[in-house]
């Protein structure tokens, strides 16, 4: 108990709450709206909450649900939102650690103590130690993901130091069984962040921290089997984390063999093209390498606005006024202002620069040369092969290498995030100076050459890329260089020249700043440095005061950019109050359309919804927030009580506007199914009829932004033809490949449309009908009618109008316009109108030409045992009787044999299907449905989901985390019995 106390009071922890409270105050101080009731407005967590509705609306009342319908047409919930259980504990330590702070404070908090305590394993003073935490949590990539809403990176990343800081007080610190303990919470808290990318990375930095360690211990007595010894506990260590999150680790793994990072069966690409160059076991290389930071672009480390900054028009930033007063011609200034890119780097689009601060990299860069820890080397070693890898399809032929035969590196997108490595490693590299100056900065002083070199390329590139910007720097795009060099018309071409060239200035300009930024920067920390190492300036306590300033300042400045508290009026430009971030969507026009039909055929859901509002409390919310509230309860009863799914016709795949209030075709994630994202590329893009007919598109919206900006959308038509929830199969057609099988959905919708009355106007895609024309039912189909005012007068209104293809088989259809006997638009066949009856338009043929899922079902041979007849007869019923997304329920009558076809996505895993409680197979049919035969007779079918082994990684991770908190115990307890003070153990 003694020595307990000895430990929690020594003088040294003053120093230690000091350091919480500046990170506090600078966390604080930098997203003070957290705790005024509002959030950065992230819209990566606007998607998320979107995709995850479903799933937390069946939480509240049936617990956790392992499938999803709200994206995609369905896909298990795995990288959505899981919970397996069994990590209270862990999850409980993590929550102190963050102070239980609100976000994007806590995520600030956890960069600065995290790498707070790196900096301690290696036994630097703890003021040294807080200035190399703010530098590395204030690195600009840091603030762009917060402001991106990227929060499991954002947690990965903070967590990612206490990896290292565990590995050094296992191998550096007397008591290694209190570090291997630390080891196993903090890669427990890694893991749990459920960002792999991140994890996957951090590997590169632990296996050159594991090489220098071995070395340093090979010079030592017994060395070798001490290092075995911690190294076999570390591992024991990473063992039990991984058991706390032996389900999230596990349900990836598992789910991400059926998902674009694990490959493709298919040897062909939408195109019709073989597919086999940039194919691999995991993403494609393209899909790789599309974001790869370019070569040049690596001076952003110490100059953010190397190539601009973030992607945006020149004009959208106030900061860039000053500079347009450089376009020398008048004219152009317009172009300059509102159609120049500020960001002309070889990455597609971004959000910022990767800035590590000029003053990190000048320390970073003296640690290299005057500390004697072999460390260095290896943070060196890392960071070079992080930037390169950076490159990626700038340097291909390094890429190619890695993405071939280093495991698990083929399974991650956008390589410019590797360099969250360089990130970590360079204020590490300031640290081992720090720590060689405070223990010898007389021997420093006695040596300045290494300080003048150093300072002197520092100095040397900053002045020359003030001097000469176009000698180191290109101020145009690689598009913008094509663009231009494609023109032929010479007066043209001279035209562009002069425009790019005022384009150019300008640029030139917002790089000349940034630098002059960062020159003044270095040339403070150079003087304070020189002062202090000869002994001008001998108090260190002022010196690392000062240089935090400094380092502060830098950071700062920058991340400002990204991320700021400015107001425009009474609002906050990046932060939302945190019910619109809670609730992100109103209901719009199309959804309110839709609500409004089902409704009409189902009565019964007017009651449902105004029971469910009724019994909500609305006190003390505003207008806004009650109209999103009900919003949201009233599409959360339309989907438990519907089951169609609805297609986004502007932004399909890049939003989840549609899942916050239906089941949606579309969505976003990173990992979608593979066979879907086929479905995508080869059917649902192109918009094949059969394949929306067989996903059950029910209706289609067009989802855009209204005139304040607000997400919204417009209704463009209900699909006639969708084949609802379930029906028997006809024709099998056995196919023996997955390119047979893709191929084999190809159809389109042929009709013929011919113009009516001429009192009315037909448009297509706004496109005035004058003569018959050929249509598939994607178009937008308009027409515009005469209306008589109170006055007398005669104007028109337009109204969207369905095209009914599929009854039109039959027999052809005339649309009749509103009449005393009847006021409704009404499509009848034609053949039963007479000459008295006005017709609007006629639809003269219909015709579904290739795949037609009513007739026909596509099957892989694999199933054939499942499917077992070449044909059945189609006849008699089956409907949904209940739903829910990991239980549904049909009842199946039928005379004979059926092969019963479900609008539901086929996974191998964790679905069962019985027949009156009975199982039987599933079969994957047309590339990614599920069917199972139903014998004759009346049959209640289920198709139930059952998360893999659930209970079995619950008990998994119970295990591990009481082993943890074991290990942990046993350490505090040895801690307690250590009285001799801990040597230094670094490798000098």
């Amino acid at each position: 108990m003694n020595r307990l106390k000895e430990i929690f009071f020594q003088k040294s922890n003053l120093w230690h709450l000091g350091a919480v409270g500046l990170f506090l105050i600078i966390a604080i101080a930098f997203a003070h709206p957290a705790f005024k009731g509002y959030s950065v407005n992230q819209g990566d967590v606007t998607n998320y909450i979107g995709m995850s509705q479903e799933i937390k609306d069946y939480a509240d009342s049936d617990g956790q649900i392992g499938w999803t319908n709200a994206m995609f047409s369905g896909m298990p919930s795995t990288q959505i939102n899981m919970d397996y259980g069994g990590s209270d504990i862990p999850q409980f330590l993590r929550s102190a650690f963050k102070l239980w702070l609100p976000r994007p404070v806590s995520f600030l908090f956890i960069y600065f103590l995290g790498f707070y305590l790196l900096a301690l394993s290696l036994k630097v003073k703890p003021y040294f130690a807080a200035i190399a935490a703010i530098a590395f949590g204030l690195s600009s990539y840091q603030i762009i993901i917060i402001e991106a809403g990227h929060i499991t990176k954002a947690l990965a990343i903070g967590f990612s130091p206490l990896i290292l800081a565990g590995m050094f007080y296992a191998y550096r610190w007397k008591n290694w069984i209190l570090g291997i303990g630390l080891s196993s919470l903090f890669m427990t808290w890694e893991l749990m962040s459920n960002h792999l990318q991140i994890t996957y990375y951090m590997i590169f930095v632990m296996l050159g921290v594991g090489i220098v360690e071995l070395i340093r211990y090979l010079k030592k007595e017994d060395g070798v089997k001490k290092f075995l010894k911690i190294t076999a506990g570390l591992i024991v260590a990473y063992v039990i984390a991984a058991l706390v999150n032996i389900g999230n680790i596990m349900g990836t793994q598992e789910y991400m063999k059926y998902t674009t990072r694990g490959g493709n069966d298919l040897t062909i690409s939408a195109s019709g093209e073989e597919n086999n160059e940039i194919k691999t076991s995991g993403l494609d290389r393209e899909y790789i390498t599309n974001w790869s930071y370019g070569k040049s672009e690596t001076f952003t480390f110490i100059v953010p606005n190397y190539k601009g900054g973030e992607t945006q028009l020149i004009g959208a930033n106030k900061d860039n006024e000053p500079y347009l007063e450089n376009v020398e011609n008048p004219q152009y200034r317009d172009f300059v202002k509102n159609q120049g890119n500020q960001y002309w780097g070889d990455q597609p689009f971004t959000s910022g620069p990767v800035y590590l601060g000029v003053i990190v990299m000048f320390l970073a860069f003296l640690g290299l040369v005057y500390s004697k820890d072999k460390l260095r080397w290896a943070l060196l070693a890392v960071t070079i092969l992080t930037v390169m890898l950076s490159w990626g399809k700038n340097m291909m032929w390094f890429t190619d290498l890695f993405i071939d035969y280093v495991p698990g590196y083929n399974k991650f997108r956008a390589v410019t995030i590797i360099l969250v490595v360089a990130q970590l490693c360079v204020p590490l590299l300031g640290v081992l100076f720090f720590k060689r100056l405070h223990k010898e900065r007389e021997k420093i002083a006695a040596n300045l050459i290494p300080f003048f070199v150093v300072s002197g390329l520092f100095g040397v590139i900053l002045l020359a890329f003030l001097a000469a910007p176009t000698a180191f720097n290109s101020f145009l795009s690689g598009a913008e260089q094509k663009t231009l060099d494609a023109i032929t018309d010479p007066q043209l071409y001279d035209q562009y020249a002069v425009a790019f060239g005022e384009l150019e200035s300008v640029r030139i300009s917002i790089f000349r700043g940034d630098v002059v930024r960062s020159l003044s920067l270095f040339i403070l920390a150079f003087g304070l440095l020189f002062i202090y190492i000869k002994g001008i300036l001998k108090n260190v306590f002022a010196f690392a005061g000062i240089l935090a300033v400094l380092v502060l300042v830098d950071m700062w400045m920058v991340d400002k950019r990204y991320l700021n508290t400015e107001k425009r009026g009474r609002n906050y430009t990046q932060w939302v109050e945190t019910w619109k971030q809670q609730y992100p969507y109103t209901a719009g026009a199309g959804d309110m359309e839709i609500f409004n039909r089902e409704a009409q055929r189902n009565p019964e859901l007017l009651f449902r919804v105004d029971s469910t509002i009724n019994a909500q409390s609305f006190d003390g919310m505003e207008p806004g927030e009650v109209k999103r509230v009900k919003d949201w309860m009233r599409f959360r009863v339309l989907n438990r009580n519907t089951n169609f799914r609805v297609l986004d016709m502007g932004n399909a795949f890049n939003s989840t506007y549609v899942s916050y209030f239906h089941k949606s075709i579309g969505g976003y994630h990173g990992a979608k199914l593979s066979r879907y994202q086929d479905l995508i590329e080869f059917h649902i893009g192109k918009g094949n009829p059969s394949v929306l007919d067989m996903l059950n598109m029910k209706y289609q919206v067009y989802a855009g932004r209204d005139n304040t900006g607000n997400q919204t959308c417009q209704f463009v038509r209900e699909n006639y033809t969708a084949m609802g929830n379930a029906w028997f199969a006809k024709e099998i057609n056995i196919v023996a490949t997955a390119d047979d099988e893709i191929l084999a959905l190809e159809a389109s919708n042929s009709a013929r449309i011919k113009p009516g009355s001429a009192e009315f106007q037909v448009l297509i895609n706004h496109e005035p009908l004058v003569n018959a024309v050929e249509i598939t039912g994607n178009e937008l189909v308009e027409v515009v009618y005469p209306i008589r005012l109170e006055d007398g007068t005669i104007s028109t209104d337009t109204m969207q109008q369905n095209i009914p293809i599929k009854e039109a088989e039959a027999a052809d259809l005339s649309l009749i316009p509103p009449s005393e006997a009847s006021p409704a638009w009404n499509w009848a066949y034609d053949a039963r109108l007479d000459s008295s009856y006005i017709r609007v338009m006629t639809v003269t043929t219909s015709d579904r030409q290739g795949f037609v899922p009513w007739e026909t079902t596509v099957v892989n041979e694999e199933f054939k045992n499942v499917v077992t007849q070449d044909s059945y007869s189609g006849s008699g019923t089956i409907e949904m009787t209940n739903y829910s997304p990991d239980k549904i329920t049909y009842k199946s009558s039928s005379d004979d044999k059926q092969l019963a076809v479900f609008s539901e996505i086929y996974y191998p895993l964790g679905w069962t299907a019985t027949i009156d409680g009975n199982e039987v197979p599933i079969a994957r049919v047309n590339y990614v449905l599920r069917a199972v035969e139903v014998p004759a007779g009346d049959h209640v079918v289920e198709l139930v989901y059952n998360i893999p082994h659930k209970s079995t990684f619950y008990t998994l991770a119970l295990t591990g985390s009481i082993l943890m908190i074991l290990i942990i115990g046993f350490g505090i307890y040895l801690e307690t019995k250590n009285t001799a003070a801990e040597e230094d153990e670094s490798a000098e």
